[in-house]
């Protein structure tokens, strides 16, 4: 799922780059406990460069298509986390435009979306309607990211806070809560 390619001369000179990650071949990668390369988000820790692959956004982000405008700014809020290292051109599509065995390693943001909805019934935990929830989901052999909430701006506050805070970001999932996204309380879903 290639988008676009990344402006390695760009990155490199701005210094713009996740804290602890490497650039290999072009490529983001990080090093495990033994020693050995991957790539993949297994952690949100690892977010935004997970995504990246080859220095290509390696992903798709998908709102739906019946989505509040609500949705769909959160949808450019998660887009934005990674304009500092790729092209976002053509990397956001309809719940409508995405098959089941096309979901890989993609980020669904929203209630109102097919994909999410799909996401969230794997997981055993409902939202209030203050909270919003930014969630890795294993689907098959893939991690996908859910960015949802209880309600519309809680929605927007996940997108925002894991565009704008993603270095506070580790585990599996976080629930936040909050009036903006810069003062936003975070926890781990697993405290």
């Amino acid at each position: 799922m290639n988008i676009k390619q990344i402006s390695l001369m760009a990155l490199l000179t701005s210094g713009c780059y996740a804290p602890e990650a490497q650039i290999e071949n072009g490529k983001f990668v990080e090093e495990n406990n033994a020693g050995e390369i991957y790539s993949g988000c297994e952690d949100l820790s690892k977010f935004p460069p997970c995504y990246i692959t080859d220095g290509e956004f390696d992903s798709l982000i998908v709102v739906g298509a019946e989505a509040s405008s609500s949705d769909s700014l959160a949808a450019t809020d998660v887009a934005t986390a990674f304009v500092q290292y790729v092209t976002m051109d053509e990397s956001v599509l309809y719940d409508c435009d995405i098959q089941t065995e096309e979901i890989m390693g993609i980020i669904s943001v929203g209630r109102n979306n097919d994909v999410s909805k799909l996401f969230s019934s794997q997981l055993n935990q409902g939202l209030d309607s203050a909270q919003g929830r930014i969630q890795l989901v294993k689907l098959g052999s893939y991690m996908n990211l859910l960015v949802d909430g209880g309600s519309d701006d809680a929605t927007r506050l996940a997108a925002q806070v894991l565009s704008n805070r993603y270095t506070e970001l580790s585990g599996q999932g976080v629930i936040v809560e909050g009036d903006s996204w810069s003062t936003a309380s975070i926890r781990n879903t697993y405290d």
